[in-house]
């Protein structure tokens, strides 16, 4: 039976959505999977105020980075602190680490995507980022998939409740 370690960047409203969907959902995903998921460690800022909140789970918090991102039983790096510094810095180091990444935070693909690609592709790690498009309508997998015969050099667009769309020639 295959376990695989989580470590997440951020506990605000997102983080802990993703830390409750990931518990409530044990039986469901190991027989998708075939195999358990765990968060090992959970990044916050004030790590007292957090034990003092979530006693049950207090010895998951760190406010340090390094402990998710050179843990090597960590295998994914789920980010959701926003913002582009710094969690564009631990992304990076993460995947220099061999972790792969989802994220669902849409400023730092935005600003980074080009970057994080790159990263990506050089460190052999997967970059899951379809959290933070289109609302979390699953597009960026059929994109890639369902048209991967197609030619499609960008797509620059703001799809999120509201819609603001840029054609680049």
């Amino acid at each position: 039976m295959k376990s695989v370690n989580i470590g997440l960047l951020g506990f605000g409203t997102v983080g802990r959505g993703v830390y409750r969907v990931l518990e409530s959902h044990k039986e469901k995903i190991f027989r998708t999977c075939h195999g358990n998921v765990h968060i090992k460690k959970i990044l916050v800022r004030n790590v007292e105020r957090y034990r003092n909140d979530f006693p049950d789970i207090s010895a998951l918090f760190t406010d340090d980075p390094r402990e998710i991102i050179d843990d090597p039983e960590i295998e994914i790096v789920v980010e959701v602190m926003g913002g582009v510094k710094p969690a564009f810095d631990y992304v990076i180091d993460a995947m220099k680490n061999g972790k792969s990444i989802v994220t669902a935070n849409k400023y730092m693909i935005a600003e980074c995507g080009e970057k994080l690609f790159e990263a990506q592709e050089n460190c052999g790690v997967d970059l899951f980022f379809e959290a933070s498009v289109a609302g979390a309508i699953p597009i960026v997998k059929a994109l890639k998939e369902s048209l991967s015969g197609d030619e499609i050099k960008e797509i620059v667009a703001i799809i999120n409740g509201t819609t603001n769309y840029t054609s680049r020639e």
